[in-house]
């Protein structure tokens, strides 16, 4: 199975189980911009073109927060550009409804910035684009996250995480 989707092109093999992702040329994913955002008022996050080592830097705090086992696997110089390759495993289950969404990230100490972006304070982590496309409810009612845009903020982007009015979405 073949796909081109944001900021990856890919395919599944069956054999390894595992889903093969290549950037598209000369990009390297997205991360989370709060450039416009107000001091307090962290609800206007967008992402934008992250560089190579940002998403390297993404992937493995995937690894390290959320157990995803993401591989990186090199960089294809290809006849339109760079891209990075990647593969992560293949995740069986089916969209969470957005309560799902909203208390896993509350059991896993995460407060809600907004609809899509949660932060922890207690490691510093950025949790963005988590709509119900980019977690899987498992069969044994598990969420888990793949795909997600992570970060650990630097001082600025941390004040317009930490204060802003806690959001409610029941």
């Amino acid at each position: 199975m073949k796909f081109e989707q944001g900021e990856h092109q890919g395919f599944y093999d069956q054999t390894s189980d595992r889903w093969f992702k290549i950037t598209l040329a000369n990009k390297a994913g997205f991360v989370l911009d709060a450039r416009n955002a107000v001091e307090g008022v962290a609800g206007n996050f967008e992402s934008r073109l992250a560089t190579p080592l940002e998403y390297l830097e993404r992937l493995r705090l995937a690894n390290e927060k959320f157990a995803d086992a993401i591989r990186f696997l090199g960089v294809i110089d290809a006849s339109d550009g760079w891209r990075l390759v990647i593969s992560q495993p293949n995740v069986v289950g089916g969209p969470p409804s957005h309560h799902d969404v909203l208390q896993f990230f509350r059991w896993n100490r995460f407060r809600a910035v907004n609809e899509k972006t949660y932060y922890r304070a207690m490691d510093n982590l950025l949790v963005g684009d988590a709509h119900t496309g980019n977690l899987k409810k498992t069969s044994s009612g598990s969420i888990m996250p793949f795909d997600v845009l992570l970060s650990q903020p630097d001082a600025s982007l941390r004040r317009s995480v930490e204060t802003p009015q806690s959001l409610s979405f029941d």
